[in-house]
């Protein structure tokens, strides 16, 4: 959430799933970084930052044998905004 996010964290996270069975995930941008806590690695939705991060998840997930799906829900980062009625 609000894009704190590193690829160590991430790297982290994929192999703690794997550990316990777990054979996917689904990355889901939720609220932008100016929105939440101030954490170290921010990458704002969209952006070349960003879009590293989601190309270090899949490779991670492709090394760990998982799955990797991505999520984007009317109101939340990607699919929401104003012009939305």
């Amino acid at each position: 959430m609000f894009g704190a996010v590193t690829p160590e964290g991430i790297t982290a996270d994929l192999e703690a799933m794997h550990r316990i069975g777990l054979g996917g995930a689904y990355l889901m941008p939720i609220k932008g970084v100016e929105q939440g806590p101030q954490y170290e690695g921010k990458a704002q939705q969209l952006t070349p930052e960003w879009w590293r991060m989601v190309t270090h998840s899949m490779r991670e997930a492709d090394r760990l044998g998982m799955q990797l799906g991505m999520h984007i829900c009317d109101g939340f980062a990607l699919a929401g905004g104003p012009w939305i009625t």
